[in-house]
């Protein structure tokens, strides 16, 4: 939790300076559960969140959205409303000003739920983007505005009413480890990922799945 500790913000960034002059004496693994939690509360103090989706090729895709909630396991349900037309990248489904969508991230968890709706609240689809653990963390001076992090892996499953979960892209990421930009056990980390959770949908009956419940369950996974 080093590295993720130290983004939270300058307050944590001293805490783990601190507890690293006086690692002879304290228990590493339970300060940096402590840390862990005094970082992941003064998130929960933000009202808005900022998705910073790195890609592969160093493009960064800011999106902003409204935080909902942050349920008892850290699960951050963020809101945001469409305001222009289109069609839904890997859904395939057009795309309506007034339309809704929810993002599911859980910090370290190494995918993003997206829950696309229509205005009237009817379910679209689900999009689960395949990533490195996610960071969340804010800037001292930005305290109402979160961040969260992560690598898009490249690799997806799209879940749409009356079609099984199917994976989509594995060749993208496929290409960028024969090109050796991408190691080999991240990429099969990351197809592990990805196939845990088809199987798990494909499992659901119901088209409609409860997000926080996925990501509940996969911290239970081996993989």
């Amino acid at each position: 939790f080093h590295h993720y500790i130290k983004r939270a913000g300058s307050e944590e960034s001293q805490y783990v300076d601190l507890v690293e002059e006086l690692y002879d004496c304290c228990s590493l693994d339970c300060v940096g559960q402590q840390l862990l939690k005094k970082a992941q509360s003064n998130v929960r103090r933000a009202r808005q969140i900022t998705l910073l989706h790195e890609k592969l090729s160093g493009e960064t895709i800011k999106m902003k959205g409204d935080i909902k909630d942050i349920s008892q396991e850290d699960v951050f349900t963020i809101v945001r409303t469409v305001k222009s037309e289109g069609i839904y990248d890997g859904l395939g489904l057009e795309k309506r000003p007034g339309d809704v969508i929810y993002t599911y991230i859980c910090p370290g968890l190494p995918f993003v739920v997206h829950e696309y709706r229509s205005a009237g609240g009817t379910l679209k689809g689900y999009y689960i983007n395949i990533n490195t653990p996610a960071e969340v963390f804010f800037l001292e001076k930005e305290k109402l505005n979160a961040y969260v992090w992560y690598v898009d892996l490249e690799i997806d499953i799209v879940r749409l009413k009356n079609e099984k979960a199917r994976i989509i892209d594995a060749e993208i990421l496929s290409g960028y480890c024969s090109r050796r930009l991408v190691g080999k056990d991240l990429y099969n980390y990351a197809i592990a990922v990805a196939n845990s959770l088809r199987k798990h949908l494909e499992r659901h009956a119901d088209f409609k799945i409860n997000p926080i419940n996925l990501m509940r369950n996969f911290t239970l996974r081996t993989l």
